[in-house]
């Protein structure tokens, strides 16, 4: 047998698959951590420093968050290279509306576009801004699509590509919404019938989020004999995952599912109970798998996962939040190759001790994190990723030896 033959012949197959630039994964090199402000920042156009802060966001290296200041203090600002900047605060004029802001929630950017739900006196509505320009998306004014009724109620906007989503309420009829290429939609509210369900979608949902013009969400009918996490893509509602869904963990169906799921293009990532250890779990065009549950190692920590509390998607990255036994919280990452570890409680910044940490929607290779700190203070931190590429030709050149001796073998 010419083993050199065939060894050749898989080396030339490699190559070219290095050659077409074809990457499975990616594991990170290094991490840099830069503050961007915190608790001895001033406010712009405000008074004083801030107080808090909310989940950052950010796209293409913009940075947006919601922050507070005394005296009622709140605003929708924004980093870019550097420079902080208010979007909106309580002395912005309400467009389409009378009077200033009183309030807000948390932001999201997409591509440039700011998004935000706010409130003034006696008015509610969600509002986006791009190169500074403040517009109004829908308010108390707008009618439900459909209806001749208008919102009582707006809140929890994320933004995506120029299209978003929130939750809207009239009386005691509250849904998800979307506003897709400029037209406003039922995604699924108490008129919708629960797909593989009984009856109509009763008023939990969950916060919903977008990708494109996906949007994903957890709903359930009133008997609770159909529940878990949706998507409505194109106007067809489809359950991913619910109680006649196997965890891929487990031996048995999903029974309970604990916050808000995440999407990007065609994945969705969530947390859920029941059928096996509750976990993160990732649907990747209709493959079900577990990311982590709580038999899952803690990278550089101690013991196994006892808990998680978020999950978010970017390309083809899967970021959780998740804590071991003694509560020790950390924010980890899958590029492909298995969870890495960002940053947990037991690591510094600006030599202080953390004793909270969140994040938000990201970058591939950059997440803005939220920290406080046994002394009470609190700041939002970039981390910036160095990463290096797995090429998909480095897990097929084995496989493709192998196979072709074995192949030769067989002659």
């Amino acid at each position: 047998m010419n083993i050199s033959f065939f060894f050749k012949r898989a080396i030339v197959f490699a190559a070219f698959l290095i050659s077409s630039s074809i990457v499975a994964a990616a594991q990170i090199s290094s991490i840099t951590f830069t503050n961007l402000v915190d608790t001895s920042t001033a406010i712009p156009g405000g008074s004083g420093n801030y107080l808090s802060f909310g989940p950052p966001s950010i796209s293409s290296g913009d940075i947006v968050f919601r922050g507070f200041g005394s005296s009622g203090q709140d605003g929708i600002y924004k980093i870019t290279n550097s420079n902080l900047a208010v979007v909106a605060d309580t002395n912005t004029a309400i467009p389409n509306g009378t009077g200033n802001f009183l309030g807000f929630g948390f932001p999201t950017i997409s591509n440039g576009t700011i998004g935000f739900s706010a409130s003034g006196a006696g008015q509610v509505g969600i509002y986006s801004s791009t190169n500074g320009n403040l517009q109004n998306q829908v308010n108390q004014d707008t009618t439900v699509p459909g209806t001749m009724v208008p919102f009582g109620s707006i809140s929890n906007s994320i933004f995506s590509n120029g299209n978003f989503t929130f939750l809207g309420a009239t009386g005691v009829n509250r849904g998800v919404y979307a506003s897709i290429d400029g037209t406003l939609d039922v995604v699924a509210n108490g008129n919708t019938p629960v797909p593989g369900g009984i009856g109509n979608f009763v008023n939990n949902f969950s916060l919903p989020l977008i990708s494109n013009d996906a949007v994903a969400f957890f709903g359930s009918d009133a008997t609770v004999s159909q529940f878990g996490i949706f998507t409505n893509r194109s106007g067809t509602l489809e359950n991913i995952a619910g109680p006649n869904v196997a965890n891929p963990g487990g031996t048995g169906n999903f029974t309970g599912f604990l916050s808000a799921p995440s999407i990007f293009n065609d994945s969705i990532s969530f947390l859920a109970v029941g059928g096996g250890p509750q976990g993160v779990f990732l649907d990747r065009n209709g493959v079900l798998e577990v990311v982590a549950n709580i038999t899952t190692p803690i990278p550089e920590g101690m013991g196994n996962f006892a808990s998680f509390e978020l999950t978010r998607l970017r390309d083809d990255s899967v970021l959780i939040i998740g804590s071991d036994s003694n509560g020790v919280e950390g924010i980890y990452i899958d590029y492909g190759m298995g969870l890495e570890k960002i940053i947990d409680e037991t690591d510094t910044l600006d030599g202080k001790t953390i004793v909270d940490l969140t994040a938000g929607f990201y970058d591939p290779t950059a997440i803005a994190i939220f920290a406080q700190f046994d002394d009470s203070s609190q700041g939002l931190y970039l981390a910036d990723i160095t990463l290096i590429p797995i090429p998909a030709a480095f897990w097929l050149l084995g496989s493709s030896v192998l196979g072709m001796l074995f192949f030769r073998r067989k002659q």
